[in-house]
């Protein structure tokens, strides 16, 4: 026996089913299917519908001011005068005077050192090692200050070479002061203090001998480091009492190749005849024609044929 079922309804039912599925997964597929760009033109507009859609963005977010607002401004109502009178009470001036900040010290980072320069070096460019011995603390700390902020980009060439110069001298004198008493630096290190000792600036070693050929001389190319930088010796130009600085730093070089040039301690000039530093002979290639070279400073007017000699060097401490 069978029983018999009309599936007429059903077959319909799932045809109208799977039809609207069809449709759906074909509309679906239309809106996720990329634009097809028909001309140059287009792919300009559409590549570039971000910025235009941000354009509109802030044209629509902005306030429109209607006019019939503008026209109605008079129609507001005034302020009472008791309460004009109450703001014109609190916006008094105060009665206690506001003083601006101090300004910051110029110094910066050379602060410290420029303190003790002061304290410790003459005016004549002596130190006081012996003062000096119980700073020493002070000097490496200063130290260690420089070797963490190293110059960096943006720095003029100003601050970059007070920075080089500041750490040169800094170093030279806290060496001596790791052995002093001493009579000399040429006792240190078997007179080879210059290349064998280092210091880390920025993570890199430098010595003495680095910092002075291949920063100061071999970058910024002036022969006039020379008088600014100090090897503790009695026939070494003299040490500035003060931190070499971006303010200051064009003028002193001048200043201490003047005076180191037209001082007969370190050398004696005349129009026919000079007896010079040893440092002209050794860092000759700086100098190019040294009788051209001390012509610029010289308060006489040396002859271009003029005899030079050179003065023996002292290498004693250049102590008070």
């Amino acid at each position: 026996m069978f029983l018999l079922i009309s599936c007429t309804n059903r077959t319909s039912g799932d045809q109208e089913i799977t039809e609207n599925q069809d449709k759906k997964s074909i509309t679906d597929s239309i809106k996720n299917e990329p634009a097809v760009l028909n001309s140059e033109e287009e792919l300009f507009t559409k590549t570039q519908l971000p910025l235009q859609m941000n354009k509109k963005t802030d044209k629509k977010n902005k306030p429109e001011v209607k006019k019939e607002v503008l026209q109605n401004q008079n129609e507001l109502p005034k302020p009472k005068t008791e309460d004009v009178e109450s703001e014109k009470n609190e916006i008094k001036k105060p009665s206690v005077e506001i003083t601006k900040a101090p300004a910051e010290e110029p110094l910066n980072l050379h602060r410290d050192w420029n303190r003790l320069l002061k304290i410790y070096v003459s005016t004549d460019g002596k130190v006081n090692y012996f003062g000096l011995k119980k700073e020493k603390q002070s000097i490496e700390k200063y130290l260690k200050l420089l070797s963490e902020n190293s110059p960096a980009s943006n720095w003029t060439k100003q601050e970059s070479m007070a920075f080089w110069i500041n750490l040169y001298n800094a170093f030279t004198i806290d060496l001596i002061l790791e052995k002093y008493p001493i009579n000399s630096i040429m006792e240190l290190e078997k007179g080879n203090v210059w290349k064998s000792k280092s210091i880390r600036i920025g993570g890199i070693s430098f010595t003495l001998d680095k910092i002075e050929k291949e920063i100061l001389l071999g970058a910024f190319k002036d022969p006039r480091v020379h008088f600014a930088v100090v090897c503790a010796a009695s026939s070494c130009p003299p040490l500035l009492n003060e931190a070499w600085t971006k303010e200051n730093i064009d003028n002193k070089l001048e200043e201490q190749t003047l005076k180191f040039i037209n001082n007969s301690l370190f050398n004696s000039l005349s129009s026919k005849s000079i007896e010079i530093s040893k440092i002209f002979e050794w860092y000759s290639s700086d100098f190019g024609n040294v009788i051209n070279f001390l012509n610029k400073y010289a308060k006489i007017s040396i002859d271009s044929k003029a005899k030079i000699k050179y003065k023996a060097y002292d290498w004693g401490l250049n102590k008070q």
